[in-house]
């Protein structure tokens, strides 16, 4: 039964090459790009910072990360703010300025990028304070958030075709403040 025998083959071959496709984090049924925060803590001083790294899984082929609408081909980069409790977003902005190179790819497998949350405002004022603005501290420091619980935002700072990346809950906890006596 030569039909019979070559289907069997048929079907070894194609366990092999899905075990390899597996073995390697290749594309097999199910699996997807995904984006994560790895993050040392989830508990913070206000005016403290968290460490981590921002974790991208791509199964498939390498993602070109310069390819937007504009066509223009400006490094990417991305910020980790957090936002709740009636404030908004905080955390650094990015300028106009864009650092062009040919391509930026994320590549096939697992990336890590060393990120960085600080619990303070994104900024202050000097002058009245509003909703997301408090008065800068003497010096001119950016005061620290509230207590209470954030929720984690990532910015990009160029668009990128890459799924969000999932909130985790920071919880802020009363700054130390100095003592006075």
């Amino acid at each position: 039964m030569p039909g019979k025998a070559w289907t069997v083959k048929r079907a070894i071959l194609a366990l092999i090459i899905l075990a390899i496709a597996a073995a390697c984090g290749g594309t097999t049924l199910g699996n997807k790009l995904t984006l994560s925060l790895s993050l040392n803590t989830t508990t913070v001083r206000g005016g403290g910072t968290v460490n981590g790294f921002l974790v991208a899984k791509n199964p498939g082929l390498p993602i070109d990360l310069t390819q937007d609408e504009t066509r223009l081909r400006c490094r990417t980069g991305f910020a980790v703010g957090l936002s709740g409790n009636g404030i908004p977003t905080t955390g650094p902005a990015f300028t106009a300025n864009c650092v062009s190179v040919k391509h930026q790819y994320l590549k096939h497998g697992v990336t890590r990028w060393k990120a960085q949350i600080t619990a303070s405002y994104g900024r202050c004022t000097s002058g009245p304070a509003s909703i997301g603005t408090p008065r800068c501290e003497p010096g001119g420091q950016i005061p620290p958030l509230p207590p209470g619980t954030y929720n984690t935002v990532v910015s990009w700072s160029t668009p990128v075709p890459l799924p969000k990346v999932p909130p985790v809950a920071i919880h802020v906890i009363a700054d130390l403040a100095p003592s006075h006596g």
